[in-house]
């Protein structure tokens, strides 16, 4: 099937996503050989195995060893905006200096773009930036500038996020509210409010994802300004938040110096050590598509890699 082509690729993570989500993997893989003909004992046995190779992928080659990368030459001195765009390149933004500064994969610097309060930003599908600025909500494709719509209310976010339908999602600076702008429209609807302070977004391929630092979990954005849990009881100080398209969330938690990965029904899958050679004030996270994740520290153009 799909899952063991993937898997014999060497994408494990991807393999493991697809069998996890398979309740009735019922071809007779290599994989599935293996597993016993019963359901309930199937099933459990293709969890374990998804969970499996998932696990080798990580502990495999070294490649999810903490390594810091200094991007050269970008005259960034605070990352405020962190994203990766559909290549596993890297987006960094600095608001005091007011800057964005794109670099491919390789760290070869792509583009440059002085842009006034630069701070919150996301890359969607199409490979679009949007950056929060202070002239308003600014997208910037094939290298060309162009202001889309007024922040209002929402100016200077706390975060931002794309979905796959093209939307673009904006948490306020206070975290009590979340706008959403339409594909084609030119103004910021609000689409949530609540009293949980939340600090962090993340779409992971079907939802809104969001982060509660104050209630140490991570939540899903629902319709009538509701929240669902989905992990919680794992973190002490959760401080940023990230996802794939696979619905993996990672979640960066500071007092325990830790990056935990997780299912996409919360359920924990690895936790990962910054040990010495991480930041010592971490900062923002993110997945990379082509896998690891990346986080910033406290100051300057350094990005820490898991890979």
């Amino acid at each position: 099937g799909l899952a063991q082509m993937i898997l014999q690729d060497g994408d494990y993570a991807a393999a493991a996503a697809l069998l996890q989500e398979n309740d009735a993997l019922g071809e007779r893989t290599e994989i599935a050989s293996r597993l016993p003909d019963s359901a309930p004992g199937r099933q459990a046995a293709v969890q374990a195995v998804a969970s499996a190779s998932f696990l080798m992928a990580q502990a495999g080659d070294g490649r999810w060893n903490l390594k810091a990368d200094l991007f050269p030459g970008s005259g960034i001195k605070s990352v405020e905006g962190f994203a990766a765009d559909s290549r596993s390149g890297t987006v960094l933004s600095d608001r005091k200096v007011g800057l964005v500064v794109r670099y491919d994969r390789d760290k070869q610097k792509q583009g440059q773009w002085d842009i006034p309060g630069a701070g919150a930003l996301a890359v969607d599908r199409l490979d679009r930036i949007w950056v929060a600025g202070d002239e308003g909500l600014i997208m910037i494709r094939n290298g060309v500038v162009e202001t889309v719509a007024d922040l209002g209310t929402f100016a200077t976010p706390r975060a931002m996020a794309a979905d796959t339908l093209g939307s673009i999602w904006v948490l306020d600076r206070k975290g009590v509210r979340i706008g959403r702008l339409r594909p084609g429209s030119t103004r910021m609807e609000a689409v949530w409010q609540g009293e949980d302070r939340l600090t962090a977004l993340a779409w992971d391929g079907r939802r809104m994802l969001a982060l509660d630092g104050r209630g140490r979990r991570v939540v899903e954005i629902r319709e009538g300004n509701q929240v669902r849990t989905v992990a919680a009881g794992l973190f002490d100080k959760p401080v940023a938040l990230a996802s794939d398209l696979l619905g993996r969330i990672a979640v960066l938690d500071e007092r325990a110096k830790k990056v935990w990965l997780l299912g996409a029904d919360g359920r924990k899958l690895a936790g990962y050590n910054l040990g010495a050679g991480g930041p010592s004030r971490p900062g923002a996270l993110l997945m990379y598509p082509s896998g690891g994740f990346g986080l910033t520290g406290s100051s300057g153009p350094t990005v820490y890699r898991f890979r």
